[in-house]
């Protein structure tokens, strides 16, 4: 492999490594960071590490932000597949926060 496949790798890596940094600070999850990227749990681990990149104190993740909204949204009395398809998660999804919160 000549030093231009070197380059490509590299700066394929950084990339990653860039998004990892973005998401965590967006409040992501090391799982949702890893499904969304197709990398595993442990390399976005790794990476946050590398980067000493953690989520800011104070942030929430956007699964808990959006476990807070279906809440909101289930006392205004709307079900569980209306608040599903507002929120773009499946309905089993919103029983979950939903039992979590009892």
């Amino acid at each position: 492999m000549g030093s231009k496949g070197v380059d490509c790798t590299h700066r394929a890596l950084e990339e990653r490594m860039h998004a990892v940094t973005v998401m965590t600070r967006r409040g992501m999850s090391a799982q949702e960071i890893s499904v969304h990227l197709k990398l595993t749990k442990r390399t976005v681990l790794r990476y946050r590490a590398k980067n000493r990149t953690s989520t800011p104190p104070g942030w929430k993740r956007e699964s808990d932000r959006r476990a807070q909204a279906a809440l909101d949204l289930a006392r205004q009395g709307m079900s569980s597949a209306d608040i599903g398809a507002r929120l773009g998660v499946a309905k089993r999804t919103v029983n979950r926060y939903r039992a979590g919160a009892r």
